[in-house]
């Protein structure tokens, strides 16, 4: 078998990078300068077979939102794999490493999106929440107020666009990629899309839709992104896909987390029912699009803060990415086992405390009980996770938290 090694990206290796994207069906011709521009915000490690780059994967810089709490973290916006070294373990190893720098620099928390449940998974990596499609007709609609005349964006605006998007209503688990790139990229691999949106009277846009039409003249629309400051700016962008219905008879929108966007529209049973099998159909899609998790758990629980009675327990923890890693590294991932207080500030501490209840839990489960993504109970049937039936209760009350939506696709 011939060498691998796993190094750093370096500028001769672009070329190598852009054909893995191109046999990946990620880029079209003459898109060379869109991922010139998204490798340069990027973190990579590139990984060579023989002296040929085949393989790499990239982090760039990002936030969540938790409670009232911001967290940097590492955003995985892409491992890739050449068609000539699929199914030799590269994916996994090229982003161990990468994973083991970005620990190593301090964050705390990994997102990467996926392309099957599973994969990520033997990276300690745990599936987050369904994300709901809302397709529906704009003539359905029901909106209480009415729509000012928008503006029209386009490539040009994406400094603006960016903005507004990092400046939009944050809840919980809402994510965000810092670098404008992240906007400007979006923009151009959506090559028919455009905005239309509001400036405030100081000149900064403050909400707006950005599109990307299927059928210019009749839709479907979908609406790739939708930001907004305040309630009454996400009514006045719904007002505005209202006003479509005169042409376009389908619009495509990702639920946000805390609206039901059936509360807006008329009939949403009796239409899903007679458009079944139409090219225009009323319906709801569902599923997963990203995974986390937690790189370090302490910095993780020490911005925690949770409105409950503290109770104490100790936590048992096992991360697959060990089995992965050089035995001299410094990184070893999360696993071992802590002793852990919740409440309105929380710890966690190396080794147990006898006499303690014992939570055991992969570092997937874990992360995804934190976050709130599903109930320790539930993650108990499904997941890496064990516990006393009075610590799932208490586990399930400490994590009641909002639904947990990144608003936001990487």
């Amino acid at each position: 078998m011939e060498k691998i090694i796993i190094r750093d990206y370096e500028e001769q290796d672009f070329g190598a990078i852009l054909r893995i994207w191109q046999e990946c069906g990620w880029l079209e011709d003459k898109m060379d300068d869109i991922l010139k521009d998204i490798i340069g915000e990027c973190r990579i490690k590139v990984a060579e077979i023989g002296g040929s780059v085949e393989a790499s994967a990239m982090a760039t810089d990002g936030r969540l939102h938790y409670l009232d709490e911001t967290f940097k973290i590492n955003i995985i916006n892409a491992v890739t794999v050449s068609l000539v070294a699929r199914k030799s373990g590269l994916a996994k190893k090229t982003l161990v490493q990468l994973l083991k720098d970005e620990a190593a620099a301090g964050y705390p928390l990994s997102v990467l999106g996926i392309f099957e449940q599973g994969f990520y998974d033997k990276l300690g990596y745990g599936s987050a929440n369904y994300y709901r499609q809302m397709h529906f007709d704009p003539a359905e609609m029901k909106v209480p107020v009415n729509c000012r005349i928008p503006r029209r964006l386009n490539k040009n605006d994406f400094l603006a666009v960016h903005e507004n998007r990092l400046n939009r209503s944050h809840l919980h688990g809402h994510i965000e990629m810092t670098s404008v790139i992240a906007t400007k990229s979006e923009i151009e691999f959506h090559k028919k899309g455009f905005g239309l949106g509001y400036y405030n009277d100081e000149g900064r846009l403050t909400h707006h839709l950005w599109i990307d039409p299927q059928d210019q003249e009749s839709g479907p629309y979908r609406i790739i992104w939708c930001a907004y400051e305040t309630n009454e700016q996400f009514l006045e962008l719904l007002a505005l896909m209202q006003s479509f219905n005169n042409q376009v008879r389908e619009i495509t929108l990702t639920e946000p987390a805390n609206i039901q966007i059936t509360d807006f529209l008329q009939k949403p049973i009796h239409t899903k029912t007679i458009t079944r099998g139409a090219k225009f159909q009323n319906y709801i899609n569902s599923n997963v699009f990203w995974q986390l998790r937690m790189l370090d758990v302490e910095k993780c629980l020490r911005k925690t803060h949770l409105q409950i009675e503290p109770f104490e327990f100790n936590l048992e923890l096992n991360d697959p990415i060990m089995n992965f890693l050089d035995k001299n590294s410094k990184w070893q991932g999360c696993g071992g086992e802590y002793f852990v207080k919740l409440g309105t500030e929380c710890e966690i501490v190396k080794n147990f405390r006898i006499g303690y209840p014992v939570l055991r839990a992969g570092i997937g489960a874990f992360s995804r009980m934190w976050l709130g993504v599903k109930p320790a109970s539930g993650l108990a049937v499904s997941d890496e996770l064990t516990a006393e039936p009075e610590l799932l209760k208490k586990l399930d009350r400490a994590f009641c938290l909002p639904e947990p939506q990144p608003d936001w696709w990487f």
